[in-house]
């Protein structure tokens, strides 16, 4: 993983292709960062997997390379989805892949599922990418994902949309589901 703050994002933007390739979106990105006081690092900059598919993907590797060289980390959502290819793993600088709810969603009591699951995360950690896993649904399905070394989640299990001053208070009133140290699987 380029970034290590990638799978622990102060807050993801989700991007189209259309905005990779306006030749204008970077430097506008910029601006209204540096407006607001925020630095690139902190943002994922968050893209569907299927958008990936499209016409353009020479345009769509130089935006995103020159993103990642100002700083910004990439997500790649709905993986699992989709037709194509998983080489935009390789080709395109992501730093995360947010493995579908489709799959993740009753991990705890599916064979089948657990077992996709499992090659998604074993791929994605070989290539030294981030996963989190998106539509947890229970205990049961967290801790399967605890057990395939997984270390992020995303889903209503841990709570609803809320506002952002309700957050703080919220965090400290619970208990994270963290894995044990032992689990950073020989990662840079």
């Amino acid at each position: 993983m380029g970034r290590a703050n990638a799978g622990c994002c102060q807050g993801c933007f989700d991007i189209t292709v259309e905005n990779l390739l306006n030749p204008r979106f970077s430097d506008a990105l910029l601006w209204n960062l540096k407006a607001r006081d925020i630095e690139p690092q902190r943002p994922v900059l968050e893209i569907l997997r299927s958008a990936l598919y499209v016409t353009g993907t020479d345009g769509i590797l130089e935006a995103s390379n020159q993103l990642v060289s100002s700083g910004f980390s990439f997500a790649l959502d709905d993986f699992g989805t989709g037709h194509a290819s998983d080489l935009s793993l390789v080709n395109l600088p992501v730093d995360l892949v947010k493995i579908d709810r489709a799959f993740v969603s009753g991990v705890g009591s599916d064979r089948q599922k657990r077992s996709l699951v499992s090659s998604m995360i074993d791929m994605a950690t070989n290539l030294r990418i981030e996963v989190l896993a998106d539509g947890v649904e229970s205990d049961a399905d967290v801790k399967v994902l605890q057990d395939m070394w997984c270390r992020l989640f995303q889903a209503f299990h841990f709570g609803h949309p809320m506002p952002q001053e309700a957050a703080p208070e919220w965090i400290l009133e619970r208990e994270v589901h963290r894995p044990p140290p032992e689990m950073n699987r020989g990662r840079a």
